[in-house]
């Protein structure tokens, strides 16, 4: 499974709706199905976290680690298509909140200051 599994089902407290995201066949398939379920009363307040945890224990994974780490000093751009004005940035007019670098951004400097996951 993929952090976006995890992401979605976690929008819902509904288990069979979880269950239902989390045998998705791929991300996007997860998205998709994260889209039709009952949101939790309190998702809008804790979305953010959901996602700075699952960066966390994705980037526990010595590889993927390495990798982000190698990004070091730069800003990292969530420019992929579909994912929208608060998860990413269009590049070409420099809108949206792209929240999605900025947590990725943090995880890097927490592996980098050796608190990862401490906070």
């Amino acid at each position: 499974m993929t952090t976006e599994h995890w992401y979605q089902a976690s929008k819902t407290v509904d288990g069979v709706d979880a269950d239902y995201i989390l045998e998705a066949g791929s991300a996007q398939d997860a998205k998709f199905r994260g889209r039709a379920v009952d949101l939790r009363t309190d998702w809008e307040d804790v979305k953010v976290d959901v996602m700075l945890n699952l960066l966390r224990a994705k980037f526990a994974d010595n590889q993927l680690k390495t990798w982000l780490l190698e990004t070091s000093g730069r800003k990292l751009v969530d420019a992929s298509p579909g994912s929208g004005h608060f998860w990413g940035e269009d590049t070409e007019t420099g809108t949206g909140q792209n929240m999605l670098g900025v947590l990725l951004m943090q995880v890097r400097d927490e592996i980098e200051l050796g608190y990862a996951g401490q906070q």
